[in-house]
């Protein structure tokens, strides 16, 4: 029986008058983007297309459809989720945490925020000018996403769905990270790859070495400092952090977390001063008015 019904029970005349009808597994929403299934106990959420809006087109072009599991790992830290979350959610942290690995291939002067409804947010760094494309020389044994685009193939171009799914998108994989609350300090980091077939090589993955035994090194760079800010957060001296242009879709998501759960519903003192307004969410964006014409 796939619909969940209660067909019996044992000793059932100790249950006359019990309706079966009431007793059915409970239903959930199932949704399908390609290949990946999303499952949503909310029966009052919009749709899945409606809340990806404009991005459900932007990723038309990485064949979700064409992609399948790869390699699926888990790992726990010591830090609330929103903290590990935001390490990969901006790029001013790169040449401090990542000189040796992603700042060499990675213009944070040059990245470009791009900020969606519903606290969705994109960015898109190029690599420094003169630097060639070392990532597709390493993996060039992998099958590629034909359709996948320029911008894709020539830059660092990442999403964050709200609210907890980051994944940069590339013509060799599709990789997301999840972040999990487990409590108020810890958290559990999920990480997938999702590639096109692979045939009989080995299954990539993006982020783990020896198949989970641990994370790769650009990870492991962006977490081991996530227990140190947890214990600074968590300190009488803690006020708060300045956020720059680059850390704006940090900003971005805890604006849009207000808006979600309701302003009215928060202590002002815990509430993020609206600063960013419709004149920046998509398909807005003041910056144009600056470009030259053509």
């Amino acid at each position: 029986n796939h619909e969940g019904e209660l067909l019996s029970i044992r000793d059932p005349e100790d249950f006359k008058d019990l309706d079966f009808s009431c007793r059915s597994l409970t239903k959930v929403r199932c949704e399908q983007f390609g290949n990946l299934i999303f499952v949503n106990f909310d029966d009052d959420a919009p749709s899945l297309l409606d809340w990806l809006g404009p991005i459900a087109d932007e990723w038309a072009e990485f064949r979700f459809d064409q992609c399948r599991l790869a390699a699926r790992h888990r790992f726990t830290l010591d830090c609330n989720w929103k903290i590990a979350m935001e390490a990969n959610a901006e790029v001013y942290h790169v040449k401090s945490i990542h000189p040796s690995t992603i700042a060499p291939i990675l213009d944070d002067r040059r990245n470009v925020n791009t900020l969606y409804p519903n606290g969705h947010h994109r960015m898109i760094a190029p690599r420094p000018q003169g630097t060639v494309n070392t990532l597709a020389q390493t993996r060039g044994d992998l099958p590629e996403i034909e359709s996948v685009g320029e911008i894709a193939r020539t830059c660092t171009q990442s999403y964050g769905i709200f609210p907890n799914w980051v994944s940069p998108l590339s013509a060799m994989v599709i990789p997301p990270l999840l972040f999990w609350p487990k409590g108020i300090d810890q958290c559990t980091l999920e990480t997938w790859t999702f590639a096109p077939d692979w045939g009989d090589r080995p299954a990539p993955d993006q982020w783990t070495e020896n198949n989970g035994e641990k994370l790769i090194k650009v990870l492991l760079e962006d977490t081991e400092f996530g227990a140190w800010i947890q214990k600074s957060v968590n300190s009488y001296g803690f006020k708060g952090v300045p956020l720059s242009y680059q850390e704006a879709r940090i900003y971005y998501w805890h604006q849009s977390a207000d808006q979600l759960i309701g302003v009215d519903k928060i202590p002002e003192s815990l509430r993020v001063p609206p600063v960013i307004t419709k004149d920046w969410v998509y398909p807005n964006d003041p910056r144009r008015a600056e470009l030259p014409a053509d």
